[in-house]
C-alpha cells in the first residue's frame, strides 16, 4: 500500500463514483431520443396498419368489429340454447319445490294483505282461471240409444272436453314468453 501510496483508494473511489454519474448522464441526456425512436416508431406502424387494412375512419373498423361480435353472441346463444333450456327448466323445478318453504319463511305484518272481495266475479259459465276464445261455446245434444250407459258417454265426453282446453291452454303458452323450441 505505501508503493501505491495513501491516495490511490481515494482516487479509485472518486473514479467509480465519476464513471457511476457519467453513465447516469449519458442515460438520462439520451432518453429523449429514445422516446423519440419509440413514438416515431409507434406512429409509423399505426401508418401502416391503416393503409393495409384500407382504414379511412376508425369507427368504421369498430363499427364491423361490434358487428361480428353481435352476430358472433347471436350464434353462441342460439347453439347453446338447449342447455339455456335446461337450465331454465331445472331453476323452474327447483323454485316449485322450494316455494311452499320460502312462503312460510317470509314475515306477515298484520294489515299488508288485501283481504277485499274481488271487483267482479267471473262471467257465468265460465271456469276459474279459463282463457275464452271467440266461439269456445260448445252445444252438444246427445241422444243415447237404448241400453247405453249415459253416465259413461258423459265421461267420456267431459275427458274429450278437459283435453281439448288443456291442449288450448298450452297453444297459449306457447304464443307467450315460453316457447318450446324443440317441437
Amino acid at each position: 500500500m505505501q508503493w501505491f501510496g495513501i491516495e490511490l483508494p481515494a482516487k479509485f473511489t472518486t473514479f467509480g463514483a465519476q464513471m457511476m454519474q457519467g453513465l447516469v448522464n449519458g442515460i438520462t441526456s439520451g432518453l429523449g431520443a429514445v422516446q423519440n425512436a419509440i413514438s416515431g416508431a409507434a406512429d409509423s406502424t399505426v401508418g401502416w396498419s391503416k393503409e393495409k387494412l384500407g382504414i379511412r375512419s376508425p369507427s368504421r373498423v369498430f363499427m364491423q368489429a361490434g358487428e361480428n361480435i353481435v352476430e358472433g353472441a347471436a350464434i353462441g346463444i342460439d347453439r347453446t340454447r338447449p342447455l339455456l333450456r335446461a337450465a331454465a327448466l331445472g331453476l323452474a323445478g327447483a323454485t316449485a319445490v322450494a316455494m311452499p318453504g320460502m312462503a312460510a319463511e317470509f314475515p306477515r305484518a298484520p294489515g299488508n294483505f288485501d283481504t277485499r272481495a274481488p271487483l267482479a266475479a267471473a262471467p257465468a259459465g265460465r271456469a276459474a282461471g279459463g282463457i275464452v276464445v271467440q266461439g269456445d261455446t260448445i252445444t252438444i245434444h246427445i241422444t243415447a240409444a237404448p241400453g247405453a250407459d249415459a253416465a259413461h258417454l258423459a265421461r267420456a265426453i267431459r275427458a274429450e272436453l278437459d283435453k281439448r282446453d288443456a291442449d288450448k291452454r298450452a297453444r297459449a303458452r306457447a304464443r307467450g314468453a315460453f316457447i318450446d323450441y324443440d317441437n
